[in-house]
């Protein structure tokens, strides 16, 4: 990988920068006995890379990387999706219009992430759950003249 870096430095100018770079180990624990031992040998071997986090987890492109990301992945598309049916609820719209925008404002902070990992086990029911407060379906707004969605 160095060498790697260093001929696409060399050919482009581009260069790592050192406190944006994680290297994520995938077969060992990022114990602090484990990130001396690595750090030592970066600082022998590598000194250019020995400033780079070490880490079981790492964010690239937004999605989290690394076998100690499984529940860092979905963190943040969840915790916005709430806040966004959050929001819908307190809009109190007719329940087509509610249905429209859960269509095209909320399910899609879900995609970006949804297209390389499947969706938690519990999703279904938190889903179930936000959908049905939402659509507070007691008191039934359906309009007559509502478009089809």
């Amino acid at each position: 990988m160095y060498f790697i870096s260093e001929a696409v430095r060399k050919a482009t100018g581009l260069a790592l920068k050192p406190n944006k770079c994680i290297i994520i180990l995938q077969t060992c624990v990022a114990s602090e006995h484990n990130v001396s031992i690595i750090r030592e040998w970066l600082r022998r071997e590598i000194p250019e890379w020995a400033a780079f986090q070490i880490s079981n987890a790492g964010k690239y492109l937004g999605i989290h990387m690394g076998p100690k990301s499984v529940s860092l992945l979905w963190a943040g598309p969840i915790q916005k999706y709430l806040e966004r049916v959050d929001a819908l609820h307190r809009q109190a719209l007719p329940n087509w219009l509610m249905v429209r925008n859960y269509i095209s404002n909320i399910i899609s902070v879900l995609l970006y992430v949804g297209q390389l990992c499947s969706l938690p086990d519990n999703f279904r029911a938190l889903e179930a759950k936000s959908v049905s407060n939402s659509l507070d379906l007691q008191r039934m707004r359906y309009a007559s003249t509502a478009p089809s969605i």
